[in-house]
């Protein structure tokens, strides 16, 4: 073990302790981030909890739920340094709420007189993994960095968009077209930052874009076939959506990136055979096909 250490100290393997290292830092320096927010931020320093209770749901799902007491000092705002006193309830499986421990940092507001927990300050877990996948994607990809960085930041920024566009009322009946709009240009970006404007980069899109669509097409004539017969998605229980509108999505997201994958690794060997007039392009099919 410690001739594994040195090895890694005194080579150049010590640069794959800069991910671990960018986590810390950025996890270190959230921690004193509080006076950056405008919504008041609370450090518990004591949580008292009462007995937990069980508690059934609609689906004869058995939990057990638990109430804290909880009292902790502001972090910001004109109150800084005064303690506070609010509850919190969590449950054992933790699916939408969580347990509070001494230290935790959480977001509050006011409310009739006192204060109401809003959710648990996790920026420094965010934003720590964040840097440390950063840091790693350069270490991996180096020269091509930036492209890849700009082919993340150009594809969160059109599913926000979209995400913006769907969430609007007036556009609720144009989700599929919005989707399907972003599937499109979500391929066109990626293969541009990959291949540049090249005929690589324009079989590469327009395989992918056939395919998705095929794949698209064999769902829906399916689905009209039985009627939409058996299909059910729990969570569809919880949201306004038809159930219909979300099992396409996540068929053109889910494919999408896994065609795109299988285009670029076929295109880019396919390229790479040497061409040979007298054989014609029957070889390229033949390997593009296995």
């Amino acid at each position: 073990m410690k001739k594994f250490c040195s090895k890694i100290i005194s080579g150049k393997q010590w640069r794959w302790l800069l991910p671990i290292l960018a986590f810390l830092l950025v996890f270190g320096l959230c921690a004193f981030d509080a006076p950056l927010y405008t919504q008041p931020v609370v450090r518990v320093t004591f949580v008292n909890n009462d007995r937990a209770q069980r508690a059934v749901d609609n689906f004869d799902n058995v939990d057990h739920t638990t109430k804290q007491h909880i009292t902790g000092q502001l972090l910001n705002t004109s109150r800084r340094g005064h303690l506070v006193r609010f509850g919190n309830t969590f449950s054992a499986s933790g699916a939408m709420d969580a347990r509070l421990r001494t230290g935790q940092s959480v977001f509050v507001q006011r409310q009739n007189g006192g204060y109401q927990m809003l959710d648990v300050k996790r920026d420094g877990v965010v934003l720590g993994l964040l840097a440390a996948t950063l840091v790693l994607m350069a270490l991996v990809v180096k020269r091509r960095v930036w492209l890849t960085f700009g082919s993340l930041f150009a594809n969160v920024l059109l599913l926000l968009v979209t995400l913006h566009l769907e969430t609007s009322p007036a556009n609720q009946q144009l989700a599929y077209l919005l989707f399907s709009c972003m599937a499109v240009l979500f391929t066109l970006v990626t293969t541009v930052f990959i291949a540049g404007f090249s005929r690589q980069a324009a079989v590469i899109a327009t395989a992918t874009i056939g395919a998705t669509g095929l794949a698209v097409a064999l769902g829906y004539a399916l689905f009209s076939l039985t009627n939409y017969r058996d299909l059910h998605i729990e969570a569809m229980n919880y949201v306004t959506q038809v159930p219909q509108l979300l099992f396409f999505v996540q068929i053109i997201i889910g494919s999408l990136g896994a065609v795109l994958d299988e285009s670029n690794d076929i295109a880019v060997a396919v390229m790479q055979l040497p061409h040979d007039p007298k054989r014609g392009s029957r070889p390229e099919w033949r390997l593009g096909a296995t």
